[in-house]
């Protein structure tokens, strides 16, 4: 058997800037503190829908992550706060366990059953569409949209005029 090493090598440093008390949970290190700094700075990116796994907001809708993306962006985290190249905190075992810490945190999870509510609003590359009143607003994770059509609507269309101008008159 090959010697195993003690620490990894520590890759540059992200320019990202991160605020103090980020800074300060990284440097305790562990699985907890990775986990509570990872939800603070990215709840408004990533979010855990129990019983639909793992989203990403993808700038107009929240997107399956598909590819354990997830893993990474923690990872990610905790190299740039890892200056030493601690193997302890760079291993699949912490970066599973701080997921796991996360799926349970409220600030960053919701129930999937909460995700895609209103059946009345159409999300398109171009804004939200709400089919009752015909109004466009803009793109917003709080509604918890997980599908996007093809295709932005035409606002020339007569179709979509006709839709317009009923509800104007209600």
């Amino acid at each position: 058997m090959g010697n195993k090493p003690k620490s990894i090598q520590h890759l540059p440093k992200t320019n990202k800037s991160r605020d103090d008390v980020t800074t300060q949970l990284m440097q305790v290190g562990n699985q907890d503190a990775v986990a509570t700094a990872f939800a603070r700075e990215h709840k408004q990116s990533w979010i855990y829908a129990h019983g639909g796994g793992w989203h990403r907001w993808a700038g107009s809708y929240w997107s399956k992550d598909k590819t354990n993306q997830i893993c990474h962006d923690i990872r990610q985290l905790t190299r740039d706060y890892n200056p030493d190249g601690k193997a302890a905190s760079a291993s699949a075992y912490f970066y599973d366990g701080v997921r796991k810490l996360l799926e349970a945190d409220p600030v960053i999870s919701e129930e999937f059953k909460r995700f895609d509510l209103n059946h009345n609003l159409l999300c398109c590359p171009d804004g939200i569409y709400d089919l009752t009143t015909g109004n466009r607003s803009n793109h917003d994770p709080s509604l918890l949209i997980t599908q996007i059509t093809s295709a932005p609507i035409d606002n020339e269309h007569p179709r979509r005029q006709k839709i317009h101008a009923r509800n104007i008159r209600r």
